[in-house]
């Protein structure tokens, strides 16, 4: 998005949230980190968070990204799974034909919790209960993970060449 579009978004917060005392360069910051999304999608995001968020304190940047990153995985067909789903996915795997279909998921982070596991432990361990708790507890692990990597990527980098020095403000 252009500067322009960024300031708009900033500014959408800033009128909801009419309370937050945010001082010119901290909004200049909330725009150099929204800038690389998709204005649409910021935008977007934005009118959720106004019409959903109950919470007196304005949204951090980072809520900003990390929502924007969910809508445009949701919008792409690669929406983030919960643990839960994930896990109903590998029982579906294993009812399906069991330890010969393999433990190859396309979803990496369901990838990486299986091979941690096992796909042989995780296909004739008895105690169920147990492995699945491993397993949402991995997932979510290597979830976390990916999903704060991709919103570091997301949209590329930050320009912040156009904040101003804060070392020499007090």
């Amino acid at each position: 998005m252009t500067a322009q579009q960024a300031g708009k978004v900033v500014l959408m917060l800033l009128t909801a949230w009419p309370n937050a005392k945010v001082e010119r360069r901290s909004a200049q910051l909330y725009e150099a980190v929204i800038q690389p999304l998709d204005f649409e999608a910021a935008q977007a995001v934005v009118m959720e968070l106004i019409s959903t968020c109950e919470d007196p304190f304005l949204p951090r940047p980072a809520t900003i990204r990390r929502l924007v990153m969910e809508r445009c995985r949701a919008l792409d067909g690669r929406a983030v799974l919960t643990a839960e789903e994930a896990w109903l996915l590998v029982q579906a795997r294993i009812q399906n034909g069991g330890y010969y279909t393999g433990g190859v998921f396309a979803e990496p982070s369901i990838q990486r919790a299986v091979t941690a596991i096992g796909w042989g432990e995780l296909c004739h361990n008895p105690n169920v209960e147990a492995t699945r708790g491993h397993f949402l507890r991995f997932y979510n692990s290597y979830r976390e993970r990916e999903l704060k990597e991709e919103m570091l990527t997301l949209g590329g980098p930050a320009d912040v060449s156009a904040l101003p020095d804060l070392r020499n403000e007090s």
